[in-house]
């Protein structure tokens, strides 16, 4: 079982982990359409945290 705050896309290169990011956001998006807000906010916050952690690498100097 994933225990809260392990990311699994810790090891991809950026690319990856940008596409990672726009596919979720999107998924995210057609669950909005369909009414779904419980994973819709499990998505949202997912690309949210990558999108945080490649942030966080990018000013520290760690491409």
């Amino acid at each position: 079982m994933r225990r809260r705050g392990d990311d699994l896309s810790h090891d991809l290169p950026d690319e990856e982990k940008d596409e990672l990011e726009a596919a979720l956001r999107g998924e995210a998006e057609r669950l909005r359409a369909r009414g779904d807000d419980r994973k819709r906010t499990r998505k949202i916050h997912r690309a949210n945290e990558i999108s945080r952690r490649k942030s966080r690498r990018a000013h520290q100097g760690r491409n």
